[in-house]
């Protein structure tokens, strides 16, 4: 998590915004793991091939998790 903030921000994340991150990803790790369809839904969107040997809660997390950080204002804007 706290390589892909530095990746998209080019910056370190703070401990606070690592802490939100990291349980929004909880959050979805555990909504995903309870609905493995809603999981594989959101992973048929886009042209890309899913991956057969990755869990789909695990990724359907992951790709939601990046997805914030690529939507944040700093990484969009890069003022």
């Amino acid at each position: 998590l706290a390589w892909a903030f530095q990746r998209v921000t080019s910056r370190p994340g703070t401990p606070a915004e690592l802490t939100v991150l990291r349980k929004g990803l909880d959050r979805r790790l555990t909504a995903y793991a309870a609905d493995i369809p809603a999981a594989k839904k959101l992973l048929a969107i886009g042209q890309s091939a899913v991956p057969t040997d990755l869990d789909p809660a695990q990724l359907a997390a992951w790709t939601v998790t990046t997805n914030v950080l690529l939507n944040l204002d700093e990484t969009v804007t890069r003022e």
